[in-house]
């Protein structure tokens, strides 16, 4: 159904999702979910839901590594987190800051290799 090399992201997203996971603190990432779900409203898609919805959309952007849900960089809460190579206007151009109500953040991690 997909490519090899979509399907090959995939299995690499999902690998640096549960390292960056497993880094983070439960005490900040548990806050983080709490301060989404009291902003949610009712029948509003979770943050996970959306991300679900857009990650393979965005995985077939050129420079795309990964997408995951993190802690937001300037204000307190969860965004979607839209790992690449390295930032360029050409992705800031391509995926959007916010979707349907949540903060989009692109986040230069690198190219992921398998070990």
């Amino acid at each position: 159904m997909y490519d090899s090399r979509v399907a090959r992201r995939l299995q690499v997203c999902a690998c640096a999702t549960l390292a960056f996971l497993s880094g983070c603190s439960e005490s900040g990432h548990g806050k983080g979910e709490q301060v989404m779900a009291k902003k949610e409203a009712p029948g509003k898609p979770t943050i996970y839901q959306v991300k679900e919805k857009h990650e393979m959309e965005w995985m077939q952007s050129p420079g795309v590594t990964g997408v995951a849900i993190g802690e937001r960089s300037r204000t307190p809460g969860l965004a979607i987190k839209v790992m690449v190579e390295r930032v360029s206007p050409e992705l800031r151009a391509r995926i959007p800051s916010e979707v349907e109500g949540y903060p989009v953040e692109l986040e230069a991690s690198g190219e992921f290799h398998a070990q």
